[in-house]
């Protein structure tokens, strides 16, 4: 007698994938990062969520990882993709801020399915500094004196002109001396202040009376070019320099030899 065996066998592979993507790699210090999350079932069984669906995707530097489309949930069939997001308001600490997702779901059997993924996104520092000098501190009234200004990108984050400047000296104010003008500093010559450059600036006033004045440098910091350049709010920088004025003056006291 024959003896005929029908095999039906079935490699049963529960597996599933999950991509990490920020929408910017390049941020400033203190603006957000909005965070989008892929998840694909690469095996070959349904798979479903432990729990709810704000339960699936756990991300260790960024809270409420929140399911936006794809597939029709609860139920996640071999190939669907899923797609969450989750923002960080405020990006953390300098140079850079790696974290990791990880996602979960679970077979037929209960047995839970993992998945994980990192992204890093560079952070740049947007910081300024002012130094402000005279080259006459004590004159006599109606002297002229020279101020000059030298700002310098302190941080690692390049900055652009401020609102309403239209070449670089709209980038300097003084609130007694004006106008103050830019004089050199700007590698390139394209009114970016990039990491590292120290643009000066100067102004002449004459002075009658003792002044001390304050001189403010502004700039907007930026990451990034094109459609996904962020800029932060404007930074100052500010730095005074005092003048005395000496008021020449004699006093004659007369006084007699005898009464």
């Amino acid at each position: 007698d024959a003896v005929c065996t029908f095999a039906d066998f079935f490699e049963y592979d529960p597996d599933i994938t999950l991509t990490k993507t920020p929408d910017r790699d390049v941020a400033l210090q203190g603006q957000p990062v909005v965070y989008e999350y892929v998840l694909e079932n690469t095996g070959n069984v349904d798979l479903t969520p432990l729990g709810a669906l704000s339960d699936i995707v756990v991300d260790d530097k960024c809270d409420l990882v929140t399911y936006v489309s794809g597939g029709t949930p609860p139920t996640m069939k071999p190939g669907d993709r899923w797609t969450f997001t989750c923002t960080v308001d405020q990006i953390g600490s300098p140079p850079t801020v790696t974290n990791q997702a990880e996602a979960t779901m679970k077979d037929g059997f209960e047995v839970p399915i993992k998945a994980k993924d990192d992204a890093t996104v560079d952070v740049l520092v947007p910081e300024l500094e002012l130094v402000k000098t005279v080259d006459q501190p004590v004159i006599y009234p109606d002297t002229e004196v020279t101020y000059t200004y030298v700002a310098t990108n302190t941080g690692t984050a390049p900055f652009e002109a401020p609102q309403g400047a239209t070449d670089r000296d709209g980038w300097m104010d003084d609130n007694v001396c004006s106008p103050v003008t830019y004089v050199s500093g700007d590698t390139g010559d394209d009114s970016i202040m990039d990491p590292g450059e120290a643009w000066t600036y100067t102004c002449s006033d004459t002075l009658t009376v003792d002044t001390e004045n304050t001189g403010t440098f502004t700039g907007t910091p930026f990451a990034g070019t094109g459609p996904g350049k962020q800029t932060g709010p404007e930074v100052e920088a500010t730095d005074k320099a005092t003048v005395d004025v000496i008021v020449p003056g004699i006093d004659i006291t007369k006084t007699p030899s005898a009464p």
